[in-house]
């Protein structure tokens, strides 16, 4: 009984240890370069991105990642150098008509359809991103940034809906091509990610089959290890 007490309270501490080490671990925000006044609209003039503990954010914090939807926005109120830019700082998030402004150079908007499934319940937002897996190539499409939800692409004002019909995402030209394919197809999956995280896969988007063990406990002792497929990342 000591023996399995002691593993146990070394496996607490392991946990706590690589949470501390998550939450500590920097990620980018966008805060003002200058003083932003009310009415003011956010620019690259007076917009920047700055790193900060994962610990110290939000979910009124504006990742980096989502720097361009903030062009065309203007504030509400008062901002202060360094200070962070937050949802609830903005006034009018975009320019009426002024959707494909937000559609980042060298990239384009493609809408597709979706079900309660691929909606995750309609819990998908504008400014999300997500992984999709394509079969039969069995290849993975990391990170595309959902430019808009229905017909609303304003994040600020954005409320989950019960049905949802279409997500427009923000892809290249070659992304844009392999998802028509596999969504025509019916074999297309979705994976929300969080917005912040920038985890990548291998070089290859193919999954591989490499394995690992889980350890499974009953009463607090080690009953056996079993192999389990790890999918790439």
């Amino acid at each position: 009984m000591t023996t399995t007490a002691i593993m146990m309270a070394r496996s607490r501490i392991e946990a706590v240890r690589l949470n501390i080490l998550d939450q500590s671990r920097p990620t980018e925000i966008i805060v003002a370069s200058k003083p932003i006044h009310a009415g003011e609209m956010f620019s690259r003039n007076n917009l920047a991105k700055k790193s900060i503990p994962l610990s110290g954010t939000g979910k009124r914090n504006i990742p980096a990642v989502e720097f361009n939807l903030l062009m065309s926005a203007k504030s509400k109120g008062e901002i202060d150098p360094g200070e962070p830019v937050l949802w609830t700082d903005i006034d009018e998030p975009f320019e009426a008509g002024g959707f494909s402004e937000i559609i980042s150079p060298g990239r384009m908007a493609l809408t597709l359809d979706v079900s309660s499934t691929s909606s995750f319940s309609g819990l998908v937002r504008t400014g999300d991103r997500v992984d999709f897996f394509c079969k039969p190539a069995s290849e993975w499409i990391r990170g595309i940034q959902v430019l808009a939800v229905d017909r609303h692409y304003n994040r600020a004002g954005a409320r989950e809906a019960e049905d949802v019909s279409t997500v427009t995402l923000s892809v290249t030209r070659e992304e844009g091509a392999r998802l028509s394919t596999s969504s025509r197809e019916g074999t297309l999956s979705w994976f929300l990610r969080n917005p912040v995280d920038n985890t990548t896969g291998p070089a290859s988007n193919s999954v591989r089959n490499h394995t690992h063990t889980i350890e499974i406990w009953k009463g607090g002792v080690p009953e056996l290890t079993t192999p389990f497929p790890r999918w790439s990342r």
